[in-house]
């Protein structure tokens, strides 16, 4: 039997015509039953993490279960808001129950995963490879996280499994990497850095929260349930008064230290080496560029 137990304020789900980004995730060991709890929240431009609900659930594998949440979510959503929360990018951990639930009720939005989940499941499996080579691999994975379009990244994963496959000593970790990143959970594929603008590559922010609240309100005791249900209560009235103080951001804010840093920036810079793409995109070349902005800029149009 799976059950849920959705909850939220009506000033923390006011937020939502604010973003079309949704995170969730989980935590585990606040209760003497061990349900999960599930956090719902996102950034806002200034990197500040907002939740909009929370859900005690019995089962967190099962899709049928966020696909109820999800359209409790959308449901009240559009009851306090006039308009349903429009998602274009979701950010959880790799679960089948949830990335079923997504393609069912959201297929137009995109998938993401938390590039830390990644590069720390990854270093876990250094072991694979003999030390030397290592800082390689760990600088190979991070450029390919670099990449900018799909076409780019799918370009370039392929030409990297080509590279370790003339490997031998490191045959092990590409056949990981590839059956795990590559083959059943692809969705990695979509939280390359440029996968997103302005949309976070990590989901440090909601599992911050989920730290929060085994450090401040459940004291990293498991409750039971008559116990920690006051304490669900408590948190959601915290949340929703630090809301009222704390707005959820829509643009950068820009601080006179960091407007300072710009203009020095822009007085050191070579401005010819700065090619205009298009609208407000420029190409600006690293400090130790290889290739030159137009030959780099043709090169991309030509993967296009």
């Amino acid at each position: 039997m799976i059950f849920s137990f959705f909850l939220l304020l009506k000033k923390l789900i006011s937020q939502t015509p604010l973003t079309t980004l949704l995170q969730v995730d989980a935590t585990y060991k606040l209760t003497w039953n061990e349900l999960p709890l599930l956090v719902f929240g996102s950034l806002d431009a200034d990197r500040h993490f907002h939740p909009f609900a929370i859900a005690l659930v019995s089962n967190d594998e099962d899709s049928i279960c966020y696909k109820d949440l999800f359209n409790q979510l959308q449901l009240i959503s559009t009851q306090e808001n006039n308009r349903p929360f429009y998602i274009n990018f979701i950010m959880a951990d790799g679960a089948p129950g949830i990335r079923k639930a997504q393609k069912d009720l959201f297929p137009g939005a995109k998938r993401l995963m938390c590039w830390a989940h990644v590069i720390r499941k990854c270093r876990e499996h250094r072991k694979l490879v003999p030390k030397d080579k290592w800082n390689q691999i760990d600088l190979d994975i991070h450029d390919l996280q670099l990449s900018f379009s799909d076409s780019l990244f799918q370009c370039g994963a392929s030409l990297l499994m080509k590279k370790w496959s003339s490997d031998t000593l490191i045959k092990h970790f590409q056949e990981y990497f590839y059956d795990q990143w590559i083959i059943k959970l692809p969705l990695w594929r979509e939280k390359y850095e440029g996968a997103g603008i302005n949309i976070p590559s990590t989901n440090n922010g909601c599992e911050s929260l989920n730290g929060k609240i085994k450090q401040q309100y459940t004291l990293r005791n498991k409750l039971h349930l008559s116990s920690f249900l006051p304490k669900i209560e408590q948190m959601l009235h915290d949340w929703s008064t630090n809301s009222l103080l704390n707005d959820f951001v829509t643009k950068p804010s820009i601080s006179t230290t960091l407007e300072l840093i710009s203009i020095k920036w822009s007085n050191s810079i070579d401005k010819i080496s700065i090619l205009h793409w298009f609208d407000s995109w420029y190409i600006v070349p690293s400090s130790n560029s290889l290739i030159a902005p137009a030959v780099w800029l043709q090169m991309y149009q030509q993967q296009q």
